[in-house]
């Protein structure tokens, strides 16, 4: 493959991870607050590709009423680095995908119950 064709196929694959993790956060987005909670939990557990390309902080808002002032109060609670929120969900240590998990399923049921 000559350089021109290969600029032209990475541009396309990362034009069609970018629509799919837009699609994601939309899907997230459309989903009750404690199932977009169960869903994200449900991402960092399994970071695939698309979803796993996301940042941190992107999986998070992508919940409804989800801010950045919340993004850093459900990281510092998970017991994550405030430094780490701007890294690829599938870029996490396991442990700190494992913690922002379980955090969000506990978030899930406590907005259940309310």
């Amino acid at each position: 493959m000559n350089p021109p064709e290969q600029v032209a196929a990475a541009l396309a694959y990362a034009n069609e991870v970018r629509c799919k993790s837009a699609a994601q956060r939309r899907e997230i987005a459309a989903l009750p607050r404690a199932e977009g909670h169960r869903r994200v939990a449900e991402l960092f557990r399994n970071p695939s590709q698309p979803a796993g390309v996301l940042p941190l902080h992107r999986a998070l808002t992508a919940i409804d009423r989800i801010a950045a002032g919340k993004v850093r109060s459900y990281v510092r609670h998970a017991q994550v680095n405030p430094a780490r929120i701007g890294v690829r969900v599938n870029a996490l240590t396991e442990r700190e995908r494992e913690a922002m998990a379980d955090y969000l399923e506990r978030k899930a049921d406590w907005i259940e119950r309310a």
